[in-house]
């Protein structure tokens, strides 16, 4: 079957025509009709008609929630469009996790007369590396330090451990990640761990980046 100018099925069915389902395209030659488009067919209902939906189309912008594809990303404040939401969301998925510049606190609390504890469980499932910086003002007996990697059976796995430390002043510094002082997957979980055999005053900085 052709369509005509209207258009109209040229094949004739009795003494009439069906007209095509038809729309208007701006710019069309004699401002002819353009047959709609649709499909796919179904399968026959119980009276053995065929049918099929309509194909459907909006233009850019047409759809004033979902937006034009020039819109910008979403300001962080008032309503925005669907497209303005996820230009938005796809820009901070991409952008590096920062904070105060350019690392993240972690872990940054004085211990004061502690014995043997730790940080409990810190999420680094968005991180690179882990920097390490501590200092120490009273240790009574022994102190040592350990960076922790939980793994998936719950088990806590050491990735740097420091040196026994017994004199009351001490500063200790290191970094773990890829490439770094010592280059270890950091995983998703890890804690600060502390052993000492009497007590000891500090202050650890554990940060990420």
């Amino acid at each position: 079957m052709s369509f005509g100018t209207t258009p109209l099925s040229t094949t004739t069915i009795g003494t009439n025509q069906f007209p095509a389902t038809a729309v208007y395209v701006p710019g069309s030659a004699g401002g002819n009709f353009t047959a709609m488009q649709g499909g796919p067919a179904s399968g026959a209902d119980s009276n053995g008609n065929v049918s099929a939906p309509v194909a459907t189309y909006v233009a850019d912008g047409s759809n004033v929630a979902v937006g034009s594809t020039t819109d910008a990303a979403w300001s962080g404040s008032g309503a925005g469009t669907m497209i303005a939401l996820l230009k938005k969301l796809v820009a901070e998925l991409a952008a590096p996790l920062v904070v105060n510049g350019s690392t993240i606190p972690l872990f940054i609390t004085a211990q004061s007369g502690v014995g043997s504890g730790n940080s409990g469980d810190l999420d680094v499932s968005k991180l690179h590396e882990i920097s390490i910086d501590i200092t120490t003002t009273a240790v009574t007996t022994n102190l040592q330090f350990f960076w922790e990697r939980k793994g998936a059976d719950g088990i806590y796995y050491p990735l740097w451990q420091s040196s026994v430390l017994s004199a009351a002043s001490n500063t200790i510094s290191t970094s773990i990640g890829p490439g770094l002082a010592y280059t270890q997957s950091l995983g998703q979980t890890g804690r600060l761990r502390w052993v000492a055999t009497g007590n000891a005053s500090f202050t650890p900085n554990v940060y990420g980046k």
